[in-house]
């Protein structure tokens, strides 16, 4: 699963192109069954290679990096994720996303800073992160239970994105580009563009069989 993910990421980087619904399916499979609430990064990671870590980061330039470390007592070689921790909470959730994200694309060791990445690159771990902690499924299923017999909701209701907000633990900010962004894929999955490529198939169904059944919620 993280090779696939890894190799999908890398390619849109390559590429030079932001898929959403790829991405948001990507990111699907990873937190697919958890609560929104329970979308935590230490539960995403617990399987793979990467070992994410809160503390103070030396010099105050960046809030995040990625680097290999090799262990003194057990000479066991790990990929950290290094997150600045006297940061907001809903920030610093964000930002572990986002470095988790470049470690995928195989962004550590040389990486030290948003400055040394592409434009491009920085998108794609931004949106990326975004979809783990906003998976397509849990928003629409929120939505759904969030309204009254299926109510729609406006387009910029601030009421509803405060409360997204709260939920998934996002900066505000990135929850009303989020579900901006799920409101597209509910367009895309719909047409032909939604299922052209043959990766992350079964997350995808998902995603389409879920927005069928609450379809009036984001049209």
């Amino acid at each position: 699963m993280y090779l696939e993910i890894s190799n999908t990421l890398k390619t849109m980087v390559t590429e030079q192109r932001i898929d959403l619904v790829e991405l948001s399916a990507c990111a699907l499979s990873l937190s697919q069954e958890l609560p929104m609430q329970k979308h935590t990064l230490e539960t995403i990671v617990r399987n793979s290679e990467f070992k994410l870590v809160f503390q103070p980061i030396n010099g105050g330039s960046t809030l995040g990096e990625t680097f290999s470390h090799t262990s003194k007592i057990t000479n066991q070689k790990h990929k950290l994720i290094l997150i600045e921790e006297d940061i907001p909470k809903y920030q610093k959730r964000f930002l572990a996303g986002r470095e988790f994200a470049l470690c995928m694309m195989g962004k550590w060791d040389e990486y030290r800073g948003m400055s040394l990445l592409s434009p491009i690159e920085k998108m794609i771990a931004e949106t990326f992160s975004m979809f783990m902690f906003l998976p397509f499924t849990a928003v629409v299923k929120e939505l759904a239970t969030y309204t009254d017999e299926g109510k729609s909701i406006p387009k910029k209701s601030s009421e509803w994105l405060n409360y997204l907000h709260v939920i998934a633990e996002l900066p505000y900010e990135v929850v009303t580009i989020g579900f901006e962004h799920i409101r597209m894929i509910s367009v895309l999955l719909q047409s032909d563009f939604g299922f052209n490529k043959n990766t992350f198939v079964d997350q995808k169904k998902e995603m389409l069989a879920v927005l069928e059944q609450n379809k009036a919620l984001i049209d």
